[in-house]
């Protein structure tokens, strides 16, 4: 089996990062690694082959709530961005700062528009011309499966512009598919701020399966709670 990504070998481990970060969202992990590609006609130098090394950072974090403690620090960061919209209207890249990208919804949230910007300061630091740079979003048409929201960022070379990074919200694409086929939970668990009351004057005239199904999205604490409860009534 010659892996697509790295990223796999993360997500197949998450239960494992999870209990080392203490069961606790959001963490991230780092992998580097070779990874292949079924390419077809390899041309264009090094740019289409099919081994390499790639390097990637799965960063995981509670679905309701994708705002990033360190987003401050980098909201003042100016990009080039070139969005979907744009490109669909023929209009020009355009340079914002990532805190103003994010406000008005151009980027998805703070966790993605924060590792824009740390990956735009990893690639100044390394030598890259910021004239020559620009983060071109994803049109619906080219979105990958997995992902809600995605940005390349883009080098300028003698081949045009070319993908240097990726950076994507793959929500919880690649969990839920790994569960559905082995049947092991890879999910997270929170303790709310405030308790949910829930208030069952008429059980009795449920059906059982209609009360099971509704209670399979609560918590596993929550879960046994209300089946005592349940049982107990009856």
């Amino acid at each position: 089996f010659l892996r697509p990504e790295t990223a796999q070998g993360i997500f197949v481990n998450f239960k494992r990062l999870l209990q080392f970060n203490q069961g606790r969202l959001p963490f991230a992990a780092a992998q580097i690694g070779n990874s292949f590609r079924n390419e077809i006609s390899p041309r264009t130098g090094l740019i289409r082959v099919r081994e390499f090394t790639m390097a990637e950072i799965e960063h995981f974090v509670d679905p309701r709530s994708k705002e990033h403690p360190k987003f401050k620090q980098v909201q003042n960061a100016k990009l080039t961005l070139y969005s979907a919209c744009n490109q669909m209207n023929g209009e020009s890249a355009f340079v914002t700062t990532i805190g103003d990208a994010v406000q008005k919804g151009i980027v998805a949230n703070e966790t993605l528009g924060y590792f824009m910007a740390r990956i735009y300061q990893f690639l100044i630091t390394v030598g890259i011309n910021p004239e020559k740079l620009r983060f071109r979003q994803h049109m619906s048409n080219e979105m990958a499966h997995y992902a809600t929201d995605c940005w390349d960022a883009e080098i300028k070379t003698s081949y045009g512009w070319v993908e240097c990074v990726g950076c994507a919200d793959r929500s919880c694409y690649d969990l839920s598919q790994h569960t559905k086929a082995t049947g092991v939970k890879l999910n997270a668990e929170g303790q709310l701020k405030e308790p949910i009351s829930f208030t069952f004057d008429h059980i009795k005239h449920l059906q059982y399966h209609l009360f099971s199904f509704s209670i399979n999205f609560m918590t596993s604490f929550l879960k046994n709670e209300i089946l005592l409860h349940f049982i107990m009534f009856f």
